[in-house]
Formats: structure tokens, sequence, C-alpha cells
């Protein structure tokens, strides 16, 4: 599963006034009830008796122990990367933990392009007309093509099978989009059409259900692990959109 946390690291006055509460050790009613609580996107009550930390707590922590801490500075443990790093690294190490943020949802804002990638908001129409055109005009049962022999001259002769990792690829972009059922389908069939043993070349054939090209291939299967997170996201979102 795929989540980015967004973490404010500093006020606009000079110097920040932000300033960070550390316990590698915190317990607390609320972080018990985490426990219970379904992994993804939640709405937690703002009540006393609920989980959102909107809600004021006077006893929460002890305020008079948060400081400032830098975002990034030289030198070992000093700043809130570090911070931040040693408690997933943490997490990591650790088989059963997992990580809660606690916050809003945020961005993409409306057609204003992903400030790492670049990338349009999934409720672009550009995005969704594309994404669309190539599940409709560039695949064949759902499985997508790098293009149509027919059309173009690549000086091959014959015809080419369908790309595995693209197929997934598509997955994950009618999830993007909002096209969850159909990311859902598209799924289904890929899951399929795996090998006997449960793994995937780099192209399939459509017509004949067979495995061609490089086999296994291991980029086929980072895409299948990221579509079916981009759909698990994808349904979390759905649910608490209500």
């Amino acid at each position: 599963m795929e989540y980015r946390v967004a973490v404010n690291v500093q006020s606009q006055e000079s110097p920040s006034e932000v300033e960070f509460y550390v316990n590698d050790r915190f317990e607390h009613p609320i972080t018990a009830g985490l426990l219970a609580v379904n992994h993804g996107f939640r709405l937690l009550e703002s009540t006393p008796e609920g989980g959102g930390l909107d809600f004021i707590r006077g006893n929460l922590f002890d305020h008079s122990q948060m400081r400032p801490l830098p975002m990034n500075l030289p030198g070992p443990d000093n700043d809130l990367n570090e911070a931040v790093d040693r408690a997933v690294q943490a997490a990591i190490a650790e088989e059963d933990a997992f990580v809660c943020a606690f916050g809003q949802r945020w961005g993409p804002e409306p057609a204003t392009r992903d400030k790492i990638f670049g990338f349009l908001p999934g409720d672009d129409p550009r995005l969704r007309a594309t994404v669309l055109a190539i599940a409709d005009d560039l695949s064949e049962n759902g499985f997508v093509l790098r293009y149509r022999t027919e059309e173009t001259d690549d000086g091959l002769s014959g015809k080419e099978g369908t790309f595995v990792i693209c197929s997934f690829w598509l997955v994950s972009a009618l999830a993007i989009v909002g096209e969850i059922q159909r990311a859902r389908d598209l799924m289904e069939r890929l899951v399929k059409a795996a090998s006997p043993l449960g793994l995937y070349a780099e192209e399939y054939d459509v017509d004949t259900g067979r495995h061609l090209g490089n086999f296994p291939q291991a980029f086929s299967h980072l895409a299948l692990a990221e579509a079916a997170a981009r759909i698990i996201v994808a349904e979390g979102l759905a649910e608490v959109a209500g």
C-alpha cells in the first residue's frame, strides 16, 4: 500500500515557531484504540471519547516538552528527518508494526500537477481521457499493447503479444481516475493469466494464453504489487468519501 504523509516542518515566521514532541515509548488510550481501526483512511470522531486529534486534549502529553526541530541539519540525531526516520526504521524492523498518521487528507488540488512528479490529479479530464483511450483503443481483452503492429512499421513480422507490465499499469491508472470496478475486473483477468507457478513473463498472448518473452519477468511482478496497492488505496478513499 502506498501513502504519503505531509508534515508541517516550519512556520512562515523566522525563526520557525513550529514545535515537535518525540517519544519513542508513547502510550495513551488513543493509540491503544488504533488497534481496532482498519488500515486505510478512516474518520475518527472529534469527541472526548473519540480518537480525532483535532479535538483539544490537555492530557495527551506535557506541552512543555515540545521543542523546535529543524528539518535537516548536518550531524547525527539533531533534526526532524532523523527523528521520523528512526521511527520508520523501527517499524520496518518490527514484523507486527504499523504506522498511523493523524491529520486531514490533502491534495492534489484540481488541475494542479503533483509537486514531486508533475503528474496530473486523478480527477483531471485530460488524464482520465488518456487512460480510457488506452483501455479502449490500445488493448486486447484489457491487456495492453505497446502499439498495434498492423498500424506501425516496426521492421518485424508477425503479431506482438500484450505487455504484462503495461497491463498492470493500466489497472493502477484506472484506479487513480476512479474506475475502480474496471480496475478490479482487469486485475482479476490478469491474476487468472498467471502461470501454474503464479509467475508472469514479459508478454502474454491473449489468444493462446501463452507467456512470451523473458520468463519470469521481475518488472511484471513489481507492477502487480503496485496495482494491488492502488486498488486498496482507491477503495479506502471511496469508503471515506462515502
